[in-house]
């Protein structure tokens, strides 16, 4: 058990860390069209 929470505490570390360092890349706004969808009942 111990071997178990030790495990998932460094994993959510290493990720915390990678996430902290990465670099944020330009995003571009963007809009999808919206469609109406009539109920056919």
């Amino acid at each position: 058990m111990k071997l178990d929470r030790s495990a998932i505490i460094y994993t959510s570390l290493a990720i915390n860390f990678e996430e902290q360092n990465k670099e944020l890349k330009p995003t571009f706004p963007f809009s999808l069209p919206t469609i109406e969808f009539k109920n056919k009942t």
